[in-house]
């Protein structure tokens, strides 16, 4: 089975307070995304996370990580992840961009939404045609729109997800149209009169 998530931040304590985690400490931030992920995965499933997975170049609690998780683990890195990190043994593979098949499903795979990708604008009701793009990095802005869905721990509960659950999430996003200036309000230029 695979599994998707991203932007656990593990150990980054200023994440409680961006994303308004519902943690008291970042130890019990840590401890439950450790026991949801390990709840979930089988030592024959494939864990793919997208990227922010620790806070710098910790790797005794990336070692943490590791030791407590079952299956392969890849790496789709993000903007906080260091060589330190990606280098880790323990990864089965380290890419920036990956196009593969779950479960028959296309979906290509990167840390950061995209406005498009391969296999994002063929008209077909055919799953095996239409791909899906899965990203992070924007945490709980948004859950995703149609075929683009946000997998961060923020808007799933702290668990990983399977394919089937994203098919879900794109369709009940279907008619999403995300805008810059909602996403990002803060970053919206004024007016000039």
């Amino acid at each position: 089975m695979q599994y998707f998530s991203s932007d656990l931040h593990l150990g980054d304590q200023n994440i409680l307070k961006y994303e308004k985690r519902p943690f008291t400490s970042v130890e019990e931030m840590n401890a439950r995304i450790i026991s949801n992920f390990s709840e979930v995965l089988k030592p024959e499933d494939d864990l793919w996370i997208l990227g922010d997975f620790v806070k710098g170049a910790n790797t005794e609690l990336a070692e943490e990580f590791f030791s407590s998780i079952p299956g392969r683990k890849h790496l789709v890195p993000g903007n906080h992840d260091r060589e330190t990190i990606k280098k880790m043994p323990q990864w089965h593979s380290v890419n920036g961009l990956v196009e593969m098949k779950a479960d028959g499903q296309p979906v290509t795979l990167c840390h950061y939404p995209l406005m498009t990708w391969n296999g994002a604008h063929h008209d077909s009701d055919d799953p095996s045609i239409l791909s899906i793009q899965l990203f992070g990095h924007i945490h709980g802005l948004t859950r995703g729109w149609w075929r683009a869905v946000n997998v961060s721990v923020d808007v799933w509960n702290f668990t990983p997800v399977t394919i089937g659950e994203i098919r879900q999430r794109s369709e009940e996003n279907r008619f999403v149209v995300p805008m810059h200036e909602d996403l990002f309000p803060s970053r919206v230029a004024p007016k000039v009169l």
